[in-house]
């Protein structure tokens, strides 16, 4: 029994899906107060922009229980959803030992 998808029950819950890069891309970030206020990126058709709307940050860590640091295979980085001024949202994270800023993905 197909149904169109204007006779569907409409949920009260939005509906979003995280669609994470194979590889997270490499990102300027301009920082004021802590927070980031600009985004930019140097690969072809991304345009990056502004930041309109953030949260964040949180902090994840991982690795760290394989014999400790000094195996380099722990990390610690700080996440942030960002909603630039293309209307997009992304994925933003800074790894703490580098402070490199990377795109993880995007929010749909």
């Amino acid at each position: 029994d197909p149904r169109s998808l204007h006779d569907r029950p409409v949920s009260p819950l939005p509906v979003v899906a995280f669609r994470r890069f194979r590889f997270p891309v490499a990102a300027r970030v301009r920082v004021d107060r802590g927070v980031p206020v600009q985004v930019l990126v140097d690969r072809r058709g991304w345009s990056g922009g502004h930041v309109e709307i953030h949260a964040g940050p949180w902090r994840a860590s991982g690795g760290w229980w394989i014999d400790g640091p000094a195996t380099g295979k722990s990390w610690e980085r700080e996440e942030w959803d960002v909603t630039l001024s293309d209307g997009a949202t992304y994925r933003l994270f800074r790894e703490r030992d580098t402070e490199a800023w990377f795109l993880e993905g995007v929010l749909d």
